[in-house]
């Protein structure tokens, strides 16, 4: 699955994830009740398909919400 970051970050912001910080190349979003953050490598325009999957995980979410998400988006 291919996603660009930018809209990698406006999902995590859908879903309650704030941005934390940003560190050197790498921006930490937390949501209350989260133990462990999400991190998303700013290095590249596309989040490579290993960070999704366990950023997912993390988020207790699956590709299907991130790509009901993505089709959302583009019909705007």
């Amino acid at each position: 699955m291919k996603c660009e970051r930018e809209a990698f970050e406006a999902f995590l912001a859908e879903n309650g994830w704030s941005l934390a910080r940003t560190k050197s190349s790498h921006s930490s979003w937390t949501k209350p009740g989260c133990s462990r953050p999400v991190v998303v490598d700013t290095n590249y325009e596309d989040v490579p398909d290993m960070h999704l999957t366990s950023n997912l995980r993390t988020m207790g979410l699956t590709r299907k919400d991130l790509r009901d998400f993505l089709d959302r988006g583009a019909k705007k």
